[in-house]
């Protein structure tokens, strides 16, 4: 199976989960990541979309940076001032302050699919790839539904593979 197959199989197995059912994981996800946020400071949080867990709640009173894309491929962790819309149509900061990625020590990164090795496959175009490399102290922590679990996630030696996976 190639990446746009995957890619493909899991949009579906999303497109079929409920609005109840998706509240429902992600308040057992948002229940999860509550453990590795007592042990982290300096924290990368994501804005998720409608097909993705809904882990905003627990930002509200948490300070977190947020990605912020550029047009050569490379990303950014931002503490946000201000709010905008990125280059895929998703909210990221528009202005505020730039974390270095050697000062994070938890990472939540989205994904399209996963596997049992915390192999990770995300959207294809390569942005978190290239930024947890060099999030040199973090822990990188998927998030996704149990829908989007694959027996085996093809990769490439640029895949940057994952410390885990929350999901449900």
């Amino acid at each position: 199976m190639t990446k746009a197959e995957q890619r493909e199989k899991i949009g579906i197995a999303l497109a079929a989960l409920t609005a109840g059912r998706r509240a429902e994981k992600s308040a057992r996800i948002r229940a999860e990541i509550a453990k590795e946020l007592a042990r982290a400071s300096a924290v990368m949080a994501f804005v998720p979309t409608d097909r993705e867990p809904d882990i905003a709640p627990l930002f509200v009173c948490r300070a977190a940076a947020y990605p912020r894309t550029g047009p050569d491929g490379e990303m950014e962790a931002v503490v946000p001032s201000a709010w905008g819309t990125g280059r895929f149509g998703i909210a990221e900061p528009a202005e505020g302050r730039t974390v270095p990625p050697e000062q994070l020590d938890l990472v939540l990164v989205p994904l399209t699919a996963f596997d049992a090795e915390n192999r990770r496959l995300g959207r294809g175009g390569g942005y978190y790839d290239g930024y947890l490399k060099r999030c040199v102290n973090a822990r990188k922590v998927g998030v996704a539904f149990a829908e989007q679990k694959l027996d085996e996630v093809v990769a490439d030696e640029y895949d940057v593979r994952l410390d885990a996976v929350i999901y449900a």
